[in-house]
């Protein structure tokens, strides 16, 4: 509350030096209630988009109370509020009771030349394996599922032997879960499970 007014001024002389129109909150932050207030008090008169993903979501869905009350604020001040998923965009509506006029989906977007580069690095892969050949990227979190893949994978690996699974990401919260139900299902040989990779190799 005191360093609204100083905030305010430096957003103003910001729009003023850079002439924006628009302003695309990416990320949960605190960003968001800046730029809705400048708004709210004519500071901005842009358009204000939020971009939400999963984990933003599911951040804002855990507060209680008076914050989780500002953010439903947030959100129905917003000009748009972008998901990248349709099951994200109804979660979101649903979660902060919004009537989802402002609410959009636009699923993420691909580069062309990495896709090619992929399909290269793809009939690599498949000429050094001599059955099908499944690859996930996603971190090793609850929410992944990956739990789910390996109990499918366990049934698929016993109806076509030479199948083979590569689990790839980040480190997490599932990470000793996945390594031990792999073991579990008698899976080490066939399903390989790497993390820390740069974004470039996956």
């Amino acid at each position: 509350v005191f360093s609204l007014p100083f905030e305010m001024r430096r957003v103003w002389s910001l729009l003023r030096r850079f002439n924006i129109d628009v302003v695309n909150c990416h990320y949960v932050g605190t960003s968001e209630l800046t730029w809705t207030l400048a708004k709210m008090f004519g500071v901005f008169r842009g358009k204000l988009i939020l971009s939400l993903h999963g984990r933003d979501i599911r951040t804002l869905a855990a507060f209680k109370g008076l914050t989780h009350a500002l953010w439903r604020w947030i959100l129905q001040r917003a000009d748009a509020i972008v998901a990248c998923s349709e099951g994200l965009a109804q979660e979101t509506i649903a979660e902060f009771r919004l009537s989802g006029g402002n609410v959009r989906t636009i699923h993420n977007g691909a580069s062309a030349a990495q896709l090619a580069r992929a399909e290269e690095l793809t009939r690599e892969v498949t000429r050094a394996t001599s059955g099908p050949y499944v690859l996930t990227l996603g971190t090793l979190e609850h929410k992944k599922g990956h739990d789910i893949l390996l109990r499918a994978f366990a049934e698929v690996h016993a109806a076509v032997p030479s199948a083979r699974l590569t689990i790839m990401g980040h480190a997490s919260d599932a990470k000793d879960s996945t390594l031990r139900l792999r073991d579990e299902l008698g899976l080490s040989q066939c399903v390989s499970i790497r993390m820390g990779a740069s974004h470039e190799e996956a």
